[in-house]
């Protein structure tokens, strides 16, 4: 997990320079309140990235990526980021 602090353009910059770049990206259910978004590069990567814009220039970023056994149980690697996310925003509001 990252925190996007640097550029100073949060989710901007993930429409700008990440959407253009991959198979599949998708604005999802806001997270904790906030705008929130996944992208991935193909249907059988077992790796998903979902980015949560904390504010207009900050955001942070996850990759989740399920193992091999989780993979042939069919898991999701986005709905598994989703929650892992959620908690790690809920945690950040709570120390805010």
């Amino acid at each position: 997990m990252n925190y996007d602090v640097r550029g100073g353009q949060g989710l901007s910059a993930v429409y700008a320079n990440g959407r253009p770049k991959v198979d599949h990206f998708a604005e999802i259910d806001p997270i904790g309140g906030l705008p929130s978004v996944q992208y991935w590069d193909n249907d059988e990567n077992r790796a998903c990235s979902t980015v949560v814009g904390l504010a207009d220039e900050y955001a942070v970023v996850m990759t989740l990526t399920i193992g091999t056994k989780g993979a042939e149980q069919g898991d999701d690697p986005c709905e598994a980021a989703r929650t892992v996310m959620d908690r790690v925003v809920g945690n950040l509001k709570a120390k805010a």
